[in-house]
């Protein structure tokens, strides 16, 4: 669902020749992920292709120009999560192939550590306690997004839980920030291919 430039040898994307061929309406895809987590025999979510999911997604929608036409990806401004801030602005994308939330290394652990989250080195995960509220408040563009503490702890089996976040080292050019399931949960992803921007709205749970 990415663009032509990420494709292997160069090959057009499925989405992206259903476009050329006049196979959909709009050159946009909106995606809406189910909030309940794991379950057996029922929807997960929907991809709506050439279209705004007005069933599923709020009317409020906004855009955000993408900064590179290999990804989705846009500029975040700052988050808040308990005691720890910054505006410091981060390059991001959006990925529904990403289970969790990917943040820079020391912030992951800044974040965990307030939310009172602790590093499994064996799993390579933040345990939390599964009553825990953990919070996380994204700044993207003009508008704040809360990321319900619903969607940020991960049930671990046996009975734990883990924090819905990650830990990524520098990446150069790259993104420095993967908002991954637990923010396209909260928020339906309108990825625009067309004017090459991506848009948030408050997802609609069932």
């Amino acid at each position: 669902m990415g663009f032509k430039e990420l494709a292997v040898e160069g090959v057009n994307p499925p989405f992206q020749r259903a476009v050329d061929l006049g196979l959909v309406n709009k050159p946009i895809f909106t995606v809406f992920l189910e909030r309940k987590g794991e379950q057996t025999d029922v929807p997960g979510g929907v991809y709506t292709y050439g279209d705004i999911d007005t069933t599923n997604c709020g009317p409020v929608i906004d855009y955000q120009p993408l900064i590179s036409a290999n990804y989705w990806q846009f500029k975040m401004s700052g988050f808040v999560s308990g005691k720890v801030a910054s505006n410091k602005g981060w390059r991001v994308i959006s990925d529904t192939g990403t289970s969790l939330i990917a943040a820079p290394r020391a912030l992951a652990e800044q974040i965990a550590k307030v939310n009172g989250a602790k590093f499994d080195p064996t799993n390579d995960v933040f345990l939390i306690d599964c009553g825990s509220k953990p919070t996380l408040e994204l700044l993207i563009g003009n508008t704040k997004y809360e990321i319900q503490s619903e969607n940020l702890i991960v049930p671990a089996g046996n009975g734990r839980c883990m924090l819905a976040l990650f830990g990524i080292p520098s990446q150069g050019f790259g993104p420095e920030w993967i908002l991954g399931d637990p923010f396209i949960r909260q928020f339906c992803n309108i990825y625009d291919m067309g004017q090459k921007r991506i848009g948030f709205a408050q997802s609609i749970p069932k």
